[in-house]
């Protein structure tokens, strides 16, 4: 094989070699396999040592470290929004599915809004009321309301029209 044969080889390798180095999908060690299969195994050892060195034996993947920065991202806006959200004086509606002992069966919409002194939670399902410094106070209080009333209510029939239309609610949402 002549010299000019052996150079131009060698330029396509390198060429070949730069731009599998510049596509975004390709990682570090798809480049080194690239680089240990060309025809040339001494131009294979010239092209590897153009590569970054390996350090304690990880191989460098830029896709992975894309995501990372991106999760890394989204977590930084989640917490802003939480902030904001804590921060912010305005009605919101959740869903329960656990009262303090016991599961729910179907999820219970709680309103939560703020209140003179800090929040109150309520269900438009029954007459109950939580209060607390913060929303999730306020909740919790609710739970241990709507609880208390299950008890009372599941011990006896004795009880208002209303308050039987209440315990049938409850005993078909909630889970000994």
């Amino acid at each position: 094989m002549s010299q000019l044969d052996d150079e131009a080889r060698y330029e396509k390798i390198s060429r070949e070699f730069d731009s599998a180095c510049r596509r975004p999908d390709v990682s570090s060690w798809k480049v080194r396999d690239f680089a240990m299969k060309t025809e040339e195994a001494s131009r294979a050892n010239l092209l590897r040592e153009q590569l970054p060195p390996i350090s304690s034996g990880l191989l460098y993947d830029q896709r992975y470290d894309h995501r990372i920065k991106k999760v890394e991202k989204d977590i930084i806006e989640l917490k802003e929004m939480y902030s904001k959200l804590a921060e912010e004086k305005s009605v919101v509606l959740i869903k329960i599915n656990r009262l303090q002992k016991r599961k729910l069966k179907e999820p219970l919409e709680i309103i939560v809004e703020p209140d003179d002194e800090g929040f109150l939670a309520r269900t438009a399902d029954m007459p109950l009321y939580g209060c607390g410094d913060d929303r999730i106070e306020a909740v919790d209080m609710l739970k241990r309301e709507i609880e208390s009333l299950y008890d009372d209510l599941m011990e006896g029939d004795n009880f208002s029209e209303e308050y039987l239309k209440i315990k049938f609610f409850l005993s078909e949402r909630v889970v000994d």
